[in-house]
């Protein structure tokens, strides 16, 4: 059984601080109510959060794949605290994302347009974008195929999140939408910028390579 104590306050994985004790830049890896319950809400919240997913997949199907990203931080959520889970939640909530982007690029932008072109009519964007409804769609969806790609792969991470947040503050402003629905969004693109290059990346990977070249 894990033993909890608080006498020792060295900053090292594994080790449980009081948030008094933890200074800024510190990776925190679970949140506990009481001292050794494994962060019971946070758990509880991500299963909660992966059930609700597969039932509203159950419902609607593959369209769900367009939002794989809060799929992917329910799974963080739920194994947050977990040792040896730890080193794959960024992963996952990085593929999840760019595979979200991807497929949203792939059916709403490209093979079923209908919903690109009622967007483009009741938001009157031709007086921003002068085209054709169904080439500012594919352009908008070859950006998200793009930035979902390099996602996926982890490949130019930091740039590709910059781009992501520069569309969705735009799409925000443009179609006044509720900021509240894009938090998570926000969340996960802070989370990916600051944690760049790291497991199942092609950032890491090349990143890694230089270094031992150098050497």
């Amino acid at each position: 059984r894990q033993k909890v104590s608080f006498e020792n306050n060295e900053i090292k994985d594994g080790n449980i601080l009081q948030l008094k004790n933890i200074p800024l830049k510190t990776r925190i890896y679970c949140v506990e109510s009481r001292p050794g319950d494994g962060g019971v809400f946070i758990k509880t919240a991500g299963l909660v959060g992966v059930l609700l997913y597969l039932y509203v997949f159950s419902f609607y199907g593959v369209y769900t794949l367009s939002y794989a990203s809060y799929f992917g931080v329910f799974i963080a959520l739920f194994f947050s605290g977990n040792s040896y889970a730890n080193k794959y939640e960024t992963p996952i909530i990085r593929v999840l994302f760019g595979f979200s982007l991807i497929f949203a690029a792939i059916s709403i932008k490209f093979l079923h347009q209908s919903l690109s072109i009622e967007v483009y009519n009741t938001y009157n964007l031709g007086a921003i974008f002068p085209y054709p409804a169904t080439f500012v769609a594919v352009c908008a969806g070859l950006i998200e195929l793009v930035v979902g790609i390099f996602l996926f792969f982890g490949f130019f991470q930091r740039f590709a999140v910059f781009v992501f947040v520069i569309f969705m503050t735009l799409s925000l402003l443009i179609f006044n939408e509720a900021i509240w629905p894009h938090f998570i969004l926000l969340g996960i693109s802070i989370a990916l910028f600051i944690d760049s290059g790291g497991l199942w990346s092609l950032d890491g990977f090349i990143g890694r390579r230089l270094h031992a070249y150098r050497r």
